[in-house]
């Protein structure tokens, strides 16, 4: 779906399951147990993830291994906004979080058994990694070729890696010089 200023809200019961694509140019606030089993999250506005409630072990009330905002291994979050992680949320990352912008974790617990990167100026004060993998940071690379803006003769367009200048950044075919 497509939230292109509006508000979006899901209650704390409620459960939101996707498979496709969310684009959020405007502001969610994500109340409920969130899946995103395959596909992209677009955030370019304001998120906050504030699902659940204290409990006799200080996290959410759900097991804090199940996750109240679960990626899976086929799951891309790109965050070009403001993300604000909850005193209670619970995530459960195995897929790719790419932040451009700010990722900001309040509390709660974060699992990461695959790729958080700070990509660009990327920030995410006050995020620690209960479990997983540490966050990563990474240079700019505006094409998604692998070479960093700064490197890259052509940083809007990604490079051909056919053995023709394959350090330029630019794309090239069989028989050009660049």
């Amino acid at each position: 779906f497509n939230n292109e200023a509006g508000t979006i809200t899901c209650f704390t019961n409620s459960y939101l399951e996707n498979k496709g694509q969310i684009v959020n140019n405007g502001t969610m606030d994500i109340d409920c147990k969130l899946t995103q089993e395959a596909g992209t999250i677009d955030n370019h506005g304001t998120l906050f993830l504030d699902q659940g409630t204290k409990n006799s072990r200080g996290y959410m009330d759900r097991t804090i291994h199940d996750g109240k905002f679960f990626m899976d291994q086929a799951s891309t979050f790109n965050n070009n906004g403001h993300t604000s992680q909850g005193n209670y949320t619970s995530v459960v990352n195995r897929g790719t979080v790419k932040n451009y912008n700010q990722y900001m974790q309040h509390g709660g617990a974060f699992r990461n058994w695959g790729s958080f990167l700070n990509i660009c100026a990327g920030s995410s004060p006050g995020l620690t990694m209960t479990e997983g993998n540490a966050a990563e940071s990474r240079p700019c690379d505006k094409d998604g070729d692998g070479i960093p803006d700064g490197q890259d003769q052509c940083p809007n367009q990604p490079e051909i890696f056919n053995g023709l200048m394959d350090s330029d950044g630019c794309p090239d075919a069989s028989g050009s010089s660049g």
